[in-house]
């Protein structure tokens, strides 16, 4: 989990290309996708029909909001699921020309393999309210373990690299960047605030499932709202902490001169 102690300290900052994740994550995206993927469709093929009801318009016009409120769900989480992956290999990226990162620890391969069990049953559960709320609560505990591994991890390998790079000041502004994003925002804070409204989506829709329509439509569309928005708005809130990181990053290497080229978006690490 430390830096390579035989790599001597550089005044270059690696290009991609230079850059090699080793281990499981070695093609991280090419692994998660598709496992993801898979697990939803095994996932939804042995639940039930559902999942393909879940498509169809309803001949009730009463029902017509929370078919949309299903496929908002299923699209939130589709696109949170890549939005997981495509973060974690940038972040693989900057651990590794930061911090000299080189191999994972054991625990951070199991969190590769319970990650993508748990995106990928997600992807399958939008059309069962009470289930996909509850198990989003109890995903949200293994999200707070795995944050709180990275964290822990991260702050040996930047330690390990203070003392390697001491001399190269530049480098030093960056792992101080990198520190801020990862020990000092409210990391776990957003995960247990999220775990908090999801809970109350998953208190909702257990009511709801016990109650007969036209209150049970309204517990159950009230969880999906309550849901959505739980994971629309802090993966919005992460979206901006991962932009202002690699912003300040690029403007650390732009001013030393270490910025080959500029970046094609505006949050994207060089």
């Amino acid at each position: 989990m430390a830096p390579d102690s035989k790599q001597a300290p550089t005044d270059d900052w690696p290009s991609d290309d230079d850059v090699q994740i080793p281990g499981v994550f070695e093609s991280w995206r090419s692994i998660m996708i598709p496992s993801i993927l898979g697990i939803a469709a095994i996932a939804t093929a042995v639940s039930s029909s559902k999942f393909g009801e879940l498509w169809l318009p309803p001949s009730n016009p009463a029902e017509m909001q929370l078919y949309i409120a299903r496929i908002l769900l299923f699209g939130v989480f589709a696109v949170w699921s890549y939005r997981f992956v495509d973060a974690t290999h940038d972040q693989m990226f900057l651990w590794k020309k930061a911090l000299d990162y080189v191999e994972p620890p054991k625990k951070a391969r199991l969190a590769v393999a319970v990650t993508a069990l748990y995106l990928g049953l997600l992807m399958s559960l939008p059309a069962h309210i009470v289930i996909a709320s509850g198990f989003f609560t109890l995903s949200l505990l293994v999200n707070y373990w795995t944050q709180w591994m990275c964290n822990d991890a991260f702050y040996d390998a930047s330690l390990t690299s203070k003392e390697t790079y001491a001399g190269v000041a530049w480098r030093i502004q960056i792992i101080e960047k990198m520190e801020h994003f990862w020990l000092r925002l409210p990391q776990l804070a957003r995960i247990t605030t999220m775990m908090f409204f999801s809970s109350i989506a998953f208190s909702l829709a257990l009511a709801g499932s016990v109650q007969v329509d036209p209150q049970r439509s309204q517990y159950e569309l009230a969880a999906y709202e309550i849901l959505i928005a739980d994971v629309v708005i802090f993966e919005a809130w992460m979206f901006v902490w991962r932009r202002n990181l690699y912003k300040e990053i690029d403007d650390v290497l732009r001013v030393n001169g270490k910025l080959k080229h500029e970046p094609k978006k505006k949050w994207a690490l060089v």
